[in-house]
C-alpha cells in the first residue's frame, strides 16, 4: 500500500497516511517537496528546483518518514461488521410481495421473480440454521418486498431469538405505508429500529413510489411517520436518488433538505438509484464529493448521514476496512423458500445462491457456498492487489451488489474507484479543518458518541 498521499485544493495541502489513520497538515512548500522526494529526486535537487532552502527540504522529508515509520495499524473489524465467525448483518426476506409499484425498483417490484412470502415454518428453520452454523449473529434486518406485510413472521423469529443468549438487534425497512396496532405492538416489544424509504418532496415521491393503482404514497407515509415516532421514538430514511429527480432540477441536497427540515429525519442516507446499465434511473454527472462535503457540514447540526458517520467512525478509532463489503463473509439474506445469498441484492440469481436452510449440511460444505465464496474475492482487499496498492483502501467501501445489477457481474470499474477517492480526498480534507478547531472537533465527537449509543435505529445495520 501507498505510504502516505497528499491532498491539496486551492487553500490547504493535507498529507494522509493509510497504515496509521493518520492526517498532518503541509505547508505548499512542504508539499511541493514531498511530491519530489516522492518522485526519487534528491535534496540538492528538490533545494535547487523549487527554490527552497536545504534545511527546509530535508525537515519535510524528515516529518514524512517519523509518520510513515510509525508502527502500522492491522487490519480490524469496523463496526460489527467483520465478525470472526459471526454475521455483522443477516437480512431476512420475510416478504416478496409489496403493496407498491416503484418505478426503479431493482428486485422486479418486490417479488425477485418469486411472488410470495416466508412461512413460519422456514423462518424458525433459519434462524437454528444460521445460529447453529454462526457463534454470533450481531443484526437481524427484516426485508422485502414489504415486510410489514408479514409481521406474524417477524414477530415469531423475534420470539424465537429471544431465547438466544446473544441477542441480536432488529431493524426494518418498510415502505411506511402500512401500519396496524399489531404491527406497532410487535415493533415496540421488540425495538425493531425503523427504516422508511421515502425520496424527497411530494411531487417527486408519488411519482417514483405509487401505490399498485398509481396513486400516490406520500400522504399515507407523512401521516404515519408521525404514528411511528410517537410509539417509537426515532426512525431514519433511506432515499434513492434518481435521473428523474435531475429532469425536474431536484438536487441531492435539495432532497435531504426536505427530509431533514420539512420533514424532520435526523439520520439516514441518500443513495445514488441503482439500475441496469439500460435503465433511465440511475443519475447522471453526479459530484459526490459535494454531496459528501454537505453531509459532512450536517452532522455538525445533528442531522446525520450514516455513510459520512461510517467514515468517521473509522477515521476515529483507527479502523480500516478488510472487504470492500462483506457479502458471504459476515452478511447474508435469506429468501422466502429459505435460499441463502451473499447479500439481498443477488436473491433470485441462482449463480449467487451459496445453499438453503433447509439442507441439513453446514454452510461450507454446501457445494453452491464454495463456487460463490470464489467470485466474491474481489472485494477481500488483501487478495485484490489493486486495493492493496492502493491509498484509499483502509476507508474505501461500495456496494458490489450495485455494480452486479449494473453489469451483471462484479467489477472493480475505474470510475467506482475514482468517485470513491475524489469523494474520500474532499472528506478528509475537511476533516482536518475541523479537526483543527478544537470546539467544531468536540461537537462532532458529540453528535457521534450520541448515534453511537442510539442502538435502535436500523440505521446501524445498513
Amino acid at each position: 500500500m501507498k505510504k502516505f498521499h497528499i491532498i491539496q485544493d486551492k487553500d490547504s495541502s493535507i498529507i494522509f497516511f493509510p497504515e496509521t489513520m493518520d492526517i498532518s497538515f503541509l505547508s505548499k512548500e512542504a508539499a511541493s517537496v514531498i511530491k519530489m522526494s516522492e518522485l526519487g529526486h534528491s535534496v540538492k535537487y528538490i533545494s535547487k528546483k523549487s527554490g527552497i532552502k536545504n534545511t527546509v527540504v530535508k525537515e519535510s522529508i524528515k516529518k514524512v518518514k517519523n509518520f510513515s515509520s510509525r508502527k502500522t495499524q492491522k487490519y480490524d473489524y469496523d463496526d460489527e461488521l467483520h465478525l470472526k465467525n459471526g454475521i455483522g448483518k443477516f437480512v431476512v426476506n420475510v416478504s416478496q410481495k409489496c403493496n407498491m409499484r416503484c418505478r426503479y425498483c431493482y428486485a422486479k417490484d418486490g417479488s425477485y421473480s418469486n411472488w410470495g412470502m416466508m412461512s413460519e415454518e422456514t423462518a424458525i428453520k433459519t434462524m437454528k440454521y444460521f445460529s447453529k452454523n454462526f457463534d454470533i449473529i450481531s443484526n437481524i434486518l427484516f426485508f422485502g418486498g414489504e415486510p410489514l406485510l408479514n409481521i406474524h413472521v417477524i414477530q415469531r423469529i423475534c420470539e424465537e431469538v429471544s431465547n438466544w443468549k446473544d441477542i441480536p438487534r432488529f431493524g426494518v425497512v418498510t415502505n411506511g405505508t402500512i401500519l396496524t396496532k399489531k404491527i406497532i405492538k410487535v415493533l415496540k416489544k421488540y425495538r425493531i429500529g425503523i427504516t422508511v424509504s421515502i425520496d424527497g418532496s411530494e411531487r417527486i415521491h408519488n411519482y417514483l413510489r405509487p401505490f399498485l393503482n398509481g396513486k400516490g404514497t406520500y400522504d399515507t407515509i407523512v401521516k404515519n411517520l408521525q404514528l411511528f415516532r410517537d410509539e417509537l421514538g426515532n426512525i431514519s430514511y433511506e432515499g434513492t436518488y434518481t435521473r428523474e429527480h435531475q429532469k425536474m432540477e431536484i438536487s441531492y441536497k435539495d432532497v435531504l433538505d426536505h427530509l431533514r427540515n420539512n420533514l424532520k429525519f435526523k439520520i439516514g442516507t441518500l443513495v445514488p438509484a441503482v439500475s441496469s446499465e439500460a435503465s433511465n434511473f440511475s443519475p447522471e454527472n453526479m459530484d459526490f464529493s459535494e454531496t459528501t462535503n454537505f453531509s459532512l457540514g450536517s452532522v455538525l447540526n445533528g442531522k446525520i448521514d450514516t455513510e459520512v458517520l461510517h467514515v468517521l467512525y473509522l477515521l476515529i478509532r483507527k479502523k480500516k476496512l478488510k472487504y470492500i463489503c462483506p457479502i458471504g463473509v459476515s452478511v447474508f439474506a435469506v429468501d422466502i423458500n429459505g435460499d441463502i445469498y451473499p447479500c439481498q441484492m443477488f436473491i433470485g440469481d441462482k449463480t449467487y445462491k451459496m445453499g438453503n436452510v433447509k439442507k441439513n449440511i453446514p454452510l461450507e460444505k454446501q457445494l453452491e457456498y464454495k463456487q460463490v465464496v470464489k467470485r466474491l474475492q474481489i472485494t477481500n482487499k488483501e487478495i485484490n492487489l489493486k486495493c492493496k496498492k492502493c491509498w484509499a483502501s483502509p476507508l474505501c467501501r461500495w456496494c458490489p451488489g450495485a455494480a452486479y445489477i449494473r453489469t451483471g457481474k462484479i467489477e472493480l470499474r475505474e470510475t467506482i474507484c475514482n468517485d470513491v477517492k475524489i469523494s474520500l480526498e474532499k472528506f478528509l480534507l475537511n476533516i482536518a479543518l475541523i479537526r483543527k478547531n478544537a470546539d467544531l472537533w468536540r461537537r462532532f465527537i458529540k453528535v457521534i458518541k450520541e448515534y453511537a449509543e442510539d442502538k435502535t435505529s436500523s440505521e446501524n445495520l445498513i
